[in-house]
């Protein structure tokens, strides 16, 4: 039997793609590639330069906020500014606040606080040759020794340095003997019963490496317990990254401007406003002297390097910017009125 062959297709032959072909599609798979890369990698520093900046914002409003709480409760009870020294150390005068301007760099800030933890009453007076200060036994458990205790008459006041806490009887009444050494000067003749007792806190703001905090190699604001004393108990990082800080002095009546409870600035020339430090050239009016207010301007840096070349360090009251570089910096100030004192 004879069977018919099936018709032969004729068509175009697969040949698969040519070397041509090939190199044309790897090479636009390969720019597709590099583009998403690169966006990846602008994505990635974008997002890396915003956390950095939202985490040196925080540090900056928390270290501001703890400054601030500490300044506001400066010179609690010692509105003559000062209180006599019988705390130990080299000097003789603890001023409420003190700002140690620097021209070239950072400023310092030491103050003298009262947090208001303890409060109590002394029960007989106090004299420069006093060891003991006998208080009222409500509100002394706080007391411990080796605290630092303000005696306030409400104008003049004497820092003291508890040395040890007792129980007593006082007329049949109880009380707490807290053991101190005598003053070496006193501001009156003596304070009588019913002068407060508080206890205070002697700081010195700075920045700093962070090589007593186990942080060489970060600019930290440091605070030491304790420094204007010459007896630094303790030194704590309140922030990292933060690479300047710079304070204005408000000072109502100098510069030829009335002494009316506002605060004057102009800022074109040393001496031309009610703020010092805040223009090169300035020092601080011999005493006494109305201080109304402190500015404080904290300045940040990023930790990392950013692509582009930025401006550099910003200009801080009376410290010149700094060369442009590639970090984010950023800045945060605040007035904090001074309410509890009048320096003298």
């Amino acid at each position: 039997m004879a069977y018919a062959s099936a018709p032969r297709r004729h068509g175009p032959v697969d040949r698969g793609l040519s070397l041509v072909e090939v190199l044309v599609a790897l090479g636009l798979s390969a720019g597709i590639a590099l583009g998403a890369l690169t966006m990846a990698q602008v994505l990635f520093q974008t997002h890396r330069d915003q956390e950095q900046i939202h985490t040196l914002s925080e540090n900056l409003r928390g270290a501001l906020a703890q400054m601030m709480a500490d300044i506001r409760l400066a010179g609690a009870g010692l509105s003559s500014g000062v209180a006599h020294n019988a705390a130990g150390g080299p000097v003789t005068h603890i001023p409420a606040v003190r700002v140690i301007n620097s021209s070239t760099g950072p400023d310092q800030l030491e103050l003298l606080t009262v947090p208001g933890s303890a409060v109590v009453t002394v029960l007989a007076p106090v004299q420069a040759n006093s060891v003991q200060l006998l208080v009222d036994s409500r509100g002394s458990a706080a007391l411990q020794s080796g605290d630092y205790l303000l005696l306030s008459d409400y104008t003049h006041a004497v820092l003291y340095r508890a040395q040890s806490i007792t129980d007593t009887v006082l007329g049949g009444i109880p009380a707490v003997g807290v053991g101190v050494s005598p003053a070496p000067s006193f501001p009156v003749t003596q304070f009588p019963a019913g002068s407060l007792v508080m206890r205070a806190a002697v700081v010195r703001y700075s920045i700093g490496p962070g090589t007593a905090v186990g942080m060489p190699e970060t600019s930290l604001l440091l605070v030491e317990d304790g420094a204007p004393l010459g007896t630094t108990t303790q030194t704590g990082a309140v922030a990292e990254h933060i690479y300047d800080m710079q304070i204005a002095v408000g000072i109502d009546g100098i510069g030829g401007h009335a002494a009316d409870g506002n605060l004057t600035e102009v800022g074109l020339m040393a001496g031309d406003d009610e703020w010092v430090f805040n223009v090169p050239g300035e020092s601080l009016p011999p005493a006494p002297f109305v201080l109304r207010a402190l500015r404080v301007v904290l300045v940040g840096r990023t930790p990392l390097e950013g692509s582009q070349l930025g401006p550099g360090r910003p200009a801080a009251e009376d410290h010149p910017a700094g060369a442009p570089d590639r970090f984010r910096w950023r800045v945060q100030r605040e007035v904090i009125m001074i309410r509890n004192m009048v320096l003298r």
